[in-house]
């Protein structure tokens, strides 16, 4: 070969690595873009980048799992679960080390409830990457839904050893324990947890409930209290119906206590955060009957069967309000929609069967 056509050959070469370097640059660049895209909520915008993207060839394995990746969590923010989850899985094929794209498939199978692939998804990052506590914690609290009590102790106890978390794994051992009915040792983990972090109000309310179960009154009203101390209300309502509960309970446990003013107090609280919460409406309702308040008593009984039509002990008490102010017919319709709701309930029996015999 001659020098002049060796010097031609390398000029060709040259071209092409620096065309081949200026699409990567480019490529690079478009991901970029479309990412920031997605961020500023311009979901279409970022999507119709990435489709372009998606059809020139010599993309490096890194840029098809970050296309990939990108374009799976566009369609999950457009509730396209099926083209996220396909998109996820061509990030994996594209490139197999992918730990992003099993960490988003683990994380939407979870929110799936679909726990046995979501399970899959987690064994695989925690052998990929040992010790990271995003990984070990989730693959805890995975274990602990599908009921493996056990793996889910094991592997949350893993995550609490990694330094950094706030005390979640222990809350997590916490409510497995508790859901376990072993309050002893649930209680233990969760004076673990606030060992770390002292301000974590869902500890304390979940310390009141275990409280109340052990007949703990006073020990339950003063968790609650701490809880509604540090945070007094919630503002997403999903939220809001847990602390409206903590006041229901800490109802309860005063009422027990024959503290009916202070319980009386709570439940206006409950109804406060959430205007539909049928306990709190029951349990005003046992509060003013008690008190011989009886026609405003009916109206709370009225307010929990509207928020639940399937309150069996409301319909009960409603009819024995009924049946107090010798309305009968009414008593014997609520106390046979009580054992309609609960074929065992004793209590609602023997009303209906006294009420029937004193009538003939």
């Amino acid at each position: 070969m001659h020098a002049r056509q060796k010097q031609i050959l390398a000029s060709i070469t040259c071209l092409l690595v620096c065309q081949s370097a200026l699409a990567a640059d480019t490529a690079t660049s478009v991901l970029e873009a479309a990412n920031e895209k997605f961020v500023q909520g311009q979901i279409d915008s970022a999507k119709t980048m990435l489709d372009n993207l998606s059809t020139q060839k010599n993309l490096s394995k890194t840029q098809l799992e970050r296309l990939h990746l990108l374009l799976g969590k566009i369609f999950m923010q457009k509730n396209q679960t099926k083209d996220g989850i396909a998109q996820f899985n061509q990030a994996i094929k594209d490139y197999p080390q992918s730990t992003d794209a099993r960490y988003y498939l683990a994380l939407t199978y979870f929110d799936l409830e679909d726990f046995a692939k979501a399970e899959i998804y987690f064994k695989e990052l925690v052998h990929k990457k040992g010790d990271n506590f995003e990984y070990v914690y989730n693959l805890g609290v995975t274990q602990g839904k599908m009921g493996h009590l056990d793996d889910a102790i094991q592997t949350l106890s893993r995550a609490a050893k990694i330094p950094g978390h706030k005390g979640e794994p222990q809350f997590a051992m916490g409510e497995i324990l508790q859901l376990d009915k072993q309050y002893d040792k649930a209680i233990a983990q969760y004076e673990e947890c606030l060992s770390i972090n002292p301000k974590f109000p869902e500890v304390y309310n979940n310390l009141g409930v275990i409280y109340a179960a052990k007949s703990d009154f006073p020990q339950a009203v003063k968790s609650f209290q701490k809880a509604l101390e540090l945070k007094p209300n919630y503002n997403p309502a999903r939220k809001n119906l847990g602390y409206a509960e903590a006041h229901t309970a800490m109802a309860v446990s005063l009422m027990t206590q024959g503290k009916a003013q202070e319980a009386h107090e709570q439940l206006l609280k409950a109804l406060e955060i959430d205007p539909q919460f049928a306990d709190a409406h029951y349990n005003l309702g046992l509060l003013l009957q008690e008190q011989n308040q009886v026609a405003q008593a009916i109206m709370q009984y009225q307010a929990a069967i509207k928020s639940d039509p399937k309150h069996a002990r409301a319909h009960n008490n409603l009819g024995v309000a009924y049946q107090s102010q010798g309305q009968k017919d009414l008593a014997i319709q609520e106390y046979k929609e009580a054992l309609r709701l609960k074929l065992d309930y004793k209590e609602a029996m023997d009303n209906l069967n006294k009420l029937e015999n004193s009538s003939r």
